[in-house]
């Protein structure tokens, strides 16, 4: 696999009070390992992103044991085969979205776009226009084009850098 195109970090960022995280003076909120948040990735573009290496061993696993009414809970350190399997549902989202794998091992990193507080002020604005675009279940190619006019409303006023 080749090396991004996004810019690559030295470091992973700080994340300030506000829960973003800072780079260049500029807001970033952190994406989740999800198909839906690599979807969100792809319709934003790659200069809205910024990459940092991705350690596997940063990361447990939770495992949750229930039986009857007893629930006992399991943390194991995130094994190469966890992230491998990880890494494999994103890019079927993505291929079944008409999109292209995207490279392995990076934190992905979103630039806010004006006018958001808060990251959970993000995904309620993605949340509640997707739903008024799509209805219900739409296939992984539908959800990308509603998450592409999605993304360019939420950036209509952004400066460029």
């Amino acid at each position: 696999m080749t090396e991004p195109a996004e810019t690559v970090l030295s470091m992973p960022p700080d994340f300030g009070d506000d829960g973003f995280a800072h780079i260049d003076g500029r807001a970033f909120l952190e994406l989740a390992e999800t198909g839906w948040d690599a979807l969100i990735a792809e319709a934003a573009g790659r200069d809205r992103l910024r990459l940092a290496r991705h350690v596997v061993a940063d990361h447990t696993v939770r495992t949750i044991f229930e039986h009857g009414d007893q629930t006992r809970t399991v943390t194991s350190p995130r094994t190469s085969g966890d992230q491998d399997d990880i890494d494999g549902a994103i890019d079927e989202h993505l291929t079944e979205a008409g999109r292209a794998p995207r490279p392995r091992g990076y934190r992905w990193f979103l630039a806010v776009p004006p006018g958001i507080s808060d990251p959970t002020e993000f995904s309620r604005r993605v949340n509640v226009r997707f739903a008024e675009l799509t209805g219900t279940a739409p296939d992984a190619a539908e959800a990308y084009a509603a998450l592409a006019v999605i993304i360019e409303e939420l950036y209509a006023d952004e400066t460029p850098a």
